[in-house]
């Protein structure tokens, strides 16, 4: 199974609950279940979420980049090994 991070950059790129969900073989319903928990527990919201497209907050596309740069070289992101995300009050996303 795939992590709490892949699936996000998953979302990211397909732009879609549904079509991530699609690719990955798994219900749309879980998978935001599964972004919900990650934003839960990073306490930030990661992205907007429309009937139609997803896509992320200046958080959320700030954490896709660093995941994608931990990914590419091999690393592992700090969230798991335990940290969190703490946002600057001026650049977190109120909405």
């Amino acid at each position: 199974m795939p992590s709490l991070q892949q699936l996000f950059v998953q979302v990211v790129e397909a732009g879609s609950f549904k079509q991530a969900a699609e690719q990955m073989q798994m219900e749309p319903s879980s998978l935001s279940r599964k972004i919900a928990a990650l934003e839960q527990h990073l306490n930030v919201r990661l992205l907007h979420r429309s009937t139609r497209h997803t896509h992320p907050t200046e958080l959320g596309q700030r954490y896709y980049a660093g995941l994608f740069r931990s990914f590419v070289s091999g690393g592992v992101p700090d969230e798991a090994r335990g940290g969190r995300i703490v946002p600057d009050k001026d650049h977190q996303d109120s909405g």
